[in-house]
């Protein structure tokens, strides 16, 4: 169970890899879990990304592959993460 302060909290799914993701612009955090594979409690999700004290985070998708997905963030920047490391491996910023 994830609780989040604010009530800006977005829920995002990616069925073909089983992940979720949470975003919140209030509380400065990307997060994605993939369901089940807990190894000490199949009932829990496995936090695979947490990405904390990010400029608000604004939009959030899943490739349609699971294994990459793309945030934007309210001061203009996007980056794409890979889901399995929360590697940014792609960001551009509309300042730069």
């Amino acid at each position: 169970e994830k609780n989040l302060s604010s009530e800006d909290c977005q829920t995002h799914w990616c069925p073909s890899m089983d992940l979720i993701g949470i975003s919140s612009t209030s509380d400065n955090l990307i997060e994605v879990y993939r369901c089940g594979l807990d190894p000490t409690n199949q009932n829990e999700a496995l936090e695979i990304v947490s990405k904390q004290d990010v400029s608000g985070p604004t939009s959030f998708t899943f490739a349609e592959h699971g294994k990459l997905c793309a945030a934007g963030y309210d001061d203009g920047r996007l980056c794409v993460i890979k889901t399995d490391s929360a590697l940014e491996i792609f960001t551009h910023s509309k300042y730069t």
